[in-house]
């Protein structure tokens, strides 16, 4: 799961893609309660089997988006994005609980 800052409006998420991409790559970020598709343009950097984007995007606290990453209509990336308005370092999802599994 990629986490963003809410607050701000340029990201710089770090994904390890399915293959190195050699050219241009479009961003679609799905929201995933208005069911909206935006394509915000984007930089990236492959270094050692690290793809570093930077984008401009104004997102909504604690939304949550599908993320897909394409070069020529191959996917290079595809995972679920959240924005929330902490540190995404300290982000924990359960909040400090434990679950147990009923198997």
């Amino acid at each position: 799961m990629v986490v963003v800052n809410s607050t701000e409006d340029t990201h710089r998420p770090k994904v390890v893609p399915r293959f190195a991409p050699s050219s241009i790559v479009v961003l679609e970020l799905y929201n995933e309660t208005t069911r909206e598709v935006s394509t915000p343009s984007n930089l990236y950097l492959y270094i050692d089997g690290i793809m570093t984007f930077t984008f401009n995007f104004i997102f909504d606290e604690d939304s949550k988006y599908q993320m897909k990453v394409t070069e020529d209509g191959n996917v290079v990336f595809r995972g679920k994005l959240i924005a929330i308005n902490q540190d995404a370092q300290n982000y924990d999802p359960s909040q400090g609980l434990y679950t147990y599994s009923t198997i």
